[in-house]
This record gives structure tokens, C-alpha cells and sequence, in this order.
């Protein structure tokens, strides 16, 4: 199984794709991921590049939902953020994302035991 060994190293440039997205909340994906790096993007905000054991990357950002792209009126605070984009250079690297966020957000708490579910999808590295 895949492991996240990085989190917000941007020092790879590879070029991703998009194309599919994930529902929940920012402060879930804080607890999961950490505090996101601000984008540099006007089309984004707020934006986790997560880097996997197989050296490949997932980008998990908003996408012209934020004030960026919509102005401060319109746009939406880093805490409405409902919606979250996924690119990464490998298609099954989509599912791999969300079904650990399903997995970590949306199942029931395993009490003392709750560090096996990081150990199954985190290996970071210091």
C-alpha cells in the first residue's frame, strides 16, 4: 500500500492532472494533513502537495472557489471550503487520496489503537 512521506514540498515541478474532487471540510483535512501552504495561483487559494513513497505527487486544492479567483466579497474563506480538488501525475493516486480520507474522516474512532490508521498511510519522513 502507498505511503504519504511528504507534505507540502513543492521542490518537484512535475506537471499533474486534474479532474476529480473531494467533499469535507477544511478543518478535517488540517487535522489529516496539517496547515495547507497558501497558493500562489489566482484560480486557488489554499492548496497540500502530498509526496508518496513511490515518489509520486498529489495536489489537494480549492479551485476558483476561494477569494483568489472570486474577489473578497464573493469568494469563500478558507473555512467554507467544502469542495477540494485532487491532481497528482498518476491516475490511481485520486483513489488512493480519497479513500484515506474516507478512511480517516468518516470511520468511527479506534481508541488507543488509533495510530495503526497512520501507520497504514503515513511514513514521513523527518
Amino acid at each position: 500500500m502507498k505511503k504519504i512521506i511528504k507534505i507540502n514540498d513543492f521542490s518537484d515541478s512535475r506537471c499533474m492532472s486534474g479532474g476529480s474532487y473531494t467533499m469535507t471540510t477544511s478543518d478535517k483535512l488540517v487535522k489529516l494533513f496539517g496547515e495547507p501552504t497558501k497558493s500562489d495561483s489566482y484560480k486557488s487559494d489554499w492548496i497540500w502537495r502530498l509526496t508518496l513513497d513511490d515518489h509520486s505527487l498529489i495536489d489537494l486544492y480549492d479551485w476558483k472557489l476561494g477569494k483568489n479567483y472570486l474577489g473578497e466579497e464573493d469568494g469563500l474563506s478558507f473555512d467554507e471550503i467544502r469542495m477540494w480538488s485532487i491532481s497528482s501525475d498518476k491516475k490511481e493516486n485520486s483513489e488512493f487520496l480519497q479513500t484515506l480520507i474516507d478512511f480517516f474522516l468518516n470511520k468511527e474512532d479506534w481508541g488507543r489503537f488509533e495510530y495503526i490508521k497512520e501507520e497504514m498511510f503515513f511514513n514521513l519522513e523527518e
